[in-house]
């Protein structure tokens, strides 16, 4: 599972990556290009670790400011491998910001037992289902998606009452189709996400619960999954409760969620920083008052953040919180908020 976090992140699907995200993900993956199409080289997005200086990070990457993509895709190749042959595990992604840079960012994790814990599967084995009918489904919807995509016809996605729909009628069919197995196989879905030992099993079974009944409940079942062992869960997660967050009542287990998204925000993983800090910011926009406990568990790595790295969005994105996490509550402010002794 360790090695399986070195990751690239193909610049070919970055724009499919970031229509299918929600727009306060975005910043993680930018769709923007230059005017003939191309993303070029700007720099490394590295923090440090005992495991390797920032000299010998980028004597690995050895790239050019202006080199192409298809470089910069060679390059973090190149980095899996190494890594890979080290036994070092590392979370290496590539990362776009508008209008045509791109950042290869390399973070390392730290050994078991250290660091920044993760959730343990709740009883670890491969989950079978009544039908596997739903997982072809949602593959013919991904190659719907990315056919709209790469003939560059737009569409986008909604959630009335915690449903995802589509603009794009076949896509929407596809969904409808997949609907129709979500009463029946609603717990096998989360039981797959909570035990089953593969990583990209999980995020299918996230992904199809947005076709199953009762949303909020399955968003509180979800939490445990934003502390999994492999960022591409994490943010599955994420994105199934980010755009349900106004369905939630005032008992939902707001707690719990908050403090999945400080030890997000303390995770070696640039897809981790963005998303947790979005999250973050849309949950103080609903609850001020929970700007205290977020300032006290988070502003230092915020700071950070802002200080250290080399990609305007992550610093955008760390001050435009440390402004809102440090501004007085507003007057008037109501009292009833969810716990948040996180």
């Amino acid at each position: 599972m360790l090695l399986n976090c070195v990751r690239v992140v193909k610049v070919s699907r970055i724009k499919r990556l970031t229509m299918i995200c929600t727009m306060a993900f975005a910043v993680q993956i930018s769709s923007g290009a230059r005017a003939d199409g191309s993303f070029s080289y700007a720099g490394l997005e590295y923090y440090g670790s005992s495991q390797m200086t920032r000299a010998e990070v980028e004597k690995l990457v050895h790239l050019r400011p202006g080199a192409s993509e298809k470089s910069v895709e060679s390059v973090v190749d190149n980095l899996r491998k190494k890594f890979e042959k080290l036994r070092l595990s590392a979370n290496v992604q590539i990362a776009s910001v508008a209008p045509d840079k791109l950042f290869v960012v390399v973070d390392f994790e730290n050994a078991p037992g250290t660091g920044v814990p993760t959730r343990i599967l709740k009883n670890p084995h491969h989950v079978l289902t009544k039908s596997d009918k739903p997982d072809l489904l949602l593959q013919k919807l991904r190659a719907r998606i990315e056919r709209l995509n790469s003939e560059g016809r737009e569409w986008s996605d909604s959630y009335p009452g915690g449903v995802r729909v589509f603009s794009d009628e076949p896509a929407n069919q596809i969904a409808t189709e997949i609907r129709r197995f979500g009463p029946a196989m609603r717990d096998e879905w989360l039981e797959v996400v909570a035990s089953d030992p593969d990583k990209r099993l999980r995020c299918d079974a996230i992904e199809l619960l947005n076709w199953a009944p009762d949303p909020v409940d399955t968003c509180a079942q979800l939490i445990p999954a934003l502390d999994d062992s492999h960022y591409e869960v994490r943010a599955a997660a994420e994105e199934f409760i980010y755009p349900r967050l106004d369905l939630f009542p005032a008992n939902f287990p707001f707690s719990n969620l908050a403090m999945s998204l400080v030890r997000q925000l303390k995770r070696p993983s640039h897809s981790d920083r963005i998303k947790s800090m979005a999250f973050i910011r849309a949950l103080i926009a609903r609850y001020p008052q929970m700007s205290v406990p977020f300032r006290r568990t988070s502003e230092q790595d915020l700071e950070r953040f802002s200080r250290e790295s080399n990609i305007s969005t992550v610093r955008k994105a760390a001050d435009d919180l440390l402004v809102i996490l440090r501004a007085p509550l507003p007057p008037g402010a109501p009292v009833e908020i969810p716990q948040a002794g996180f």
